[in-house]
Formats: C-alpha cells, structure tokens, sequence
C-alpha cells in the first residue's frame, strides 16, 4: 500500500481566533468527521500549490500567507497518509467562502475545536492547537 501525500489547511479568521473546518461527505474515507480542508498533492505539485488549489475547489478559499505547521505519516487499516498541515492566513474572500461540494463548514473558536469529532490523524493537530504557547 503506498502512502498518499495530503496537504491540509488551518485556516485562520482575520482575527485568528476563529479556524475554519469542513465535514467529510459520508462516501469519502472518515466521512461524516470534520476536517482541515485539504486533499492530495498531484504528481509535480508543490504542497502549497497543492493547497491553494484544494483550498479553491473545495470551499472557494483563496489565500495570500501560508506556513507549514506539522507533518506526519499515519496509518489507517485501509490507507497510509503522510499529512502536512499549514496555517494559512490572510484569507482574501471570507465572505465568498462555499461548501463547493456541498459540504458543511464553520468557523469555530479555537477554544471550541475539541467539540467536533475529527479523524484519528488529526489528534495531535488538535492537541497542539489547544495547548498554551
């Protein structure tokens, strides 16, 4: 089984307390989980290509600042990942922000993300975003 290279965004408010998630369309792989917006990285793509891209399709984000944030490799009964998670910043349309797939988004407090159920891969992401600095 080969490992699939995903990118995911931790999309932030203007305000940055605020991250905007997505819920998983029930036939995907974890649907009916909430999510870090994102998708696979296509052969000769850049992860933040990758991500400008998905972020665009899947919800209509576009965005002027991103950074890495963690990368890790996880391994499901049926599928290997390696997820590489980037805060983005300074989203141009927020007010022009859709479920282009007809998913459910939010933005959500940070101090709220731990009420949403999201995929096992994501634990760790979640306990760094809602552990003090």
């Amino acid at each position: 089984m080969s490992r699939v290279n995903v990118v995911a965004g931790i999309i932030f408010s203007d305000c940055r307390t605020k991250i905007l998630i997505a819920k998983r369309p029930q036939h995907l792989h974890k649907g009916g989980f909430w999510e870090f917006p994102g998708g696979k990285v296509e052969a000769n793509e850049t992860e933040v290509c990758a991500l400008a891209r998905e972020l665009k399709e899947e919800l209509n984000v576009e965005f002027t600042s991103a950074k890495p944030f963690y990368t890790l490799n996880f391994d499901y009964p049926d599928k290997q990942v390696c997820l590489s998670f980037w805060s983005v910043f300074d989203v141009l349309n927020q007010h022009a922000i859709e479920g282009l797939e007809g998913q459910e988004w939010s933005w959500v407090e940070l101090s709220n993300l731990d009420d949403y159920e999201f995929p096992e891969a994501n634990q760790v992401i979640l306990e760094r975003l809602l552990t003090p600095h």
